[in-house]
C-alpha cells in the first residue's frame, strides 16, 4: 500500500519526537488513514509545483500541522509497538447505529415535529403524511436545499 511508504518516510525523515510518530497500527485509525492521504496529496503537489511556496508551505504548515493533530487525537504515548489501543468510542458507535437506537431516535424526532396540541402523533399519522413539514423536508432533493 503507498499509505505505508509515505507512513515510513514521514516517520523516518520527520519526526524526532516520539510523540509525533505515526503509529505502527496507523491503518487501524481511520482519521489517520484519511490525513495520511490528505498530507501525501498535499506533498506530491508541493513536489510538482513551478515555484518552491507549497512546497515550505507543506514543510512550515501542514506537516507540523498534521503531525499535532496524530498527537492530539491518539495521545502523547499513542499506540506503542505491539499494542494498539482499540478507539474509545467503540462501544458507544455500536450502540448509535444500533437498530433499536436508531430507531429511537427516528421516533423522537417524529414527536418533535408533530403540532403539540394533537398529542405525539400516536397512530403513525405524520409519519405517512407527506403534507407534514418534516415530511417535506426529507422529500427535498440536494439542488433543493436553497428552498430550507
Amino acid at each position: 500500500m503507498w499509505l505505508d511508504e509515505v507512513v515510513a518516510w514521514i516517520n523516518e525523515e520527520h519526526t524526532w519526537r516520539t510523540d509525533h510518530v505515526i503509529p505502527m497500527c496507523w491503518q487501524e485509525h481511520p482519521h489517520i488513514v484519511h490525513e495520511l492521504a490528505t498530507i501525501a496529496c498535499l506533498r506530491w503537489e508541493a513536489a510538482y509545483a513551478v515555484t518552491s511556496t507549497a512546497l515550505e508551505e507543506w514543510h512550515r504548515y501542514a506537516l507540523p500541522t498534521f503531525l499535532d493533530r496524530i498527537s492530539q487525537r491518539i495521545g502523547s504515548t499513542g499506540c506503542p509497538p505491539g499494542r494498539h489501543q482499540a478507539h474509545p468510542g467503540d462501544a458507544r458507535n455500536a450502540i448509535y447505529r444500533e437498530g433499536d437506537e436508531s430507531t429511537r431516535r427516528r421516533e423522537h424526532r417524529w414527536q418533535d415535529t408533530s403540532d403539540p396540541r394533537d398529542g405525539a402523533d400516536p397512530d403513525g399519522s405524520i409519519a405517512a403524511d407527506m403534507t407534514h413539514p418534516s415530511r417535506q423536508i426529507e422529500s427535498l432533493q440536494p439542488h433543493d436545499a436553497w428552498r430550507l
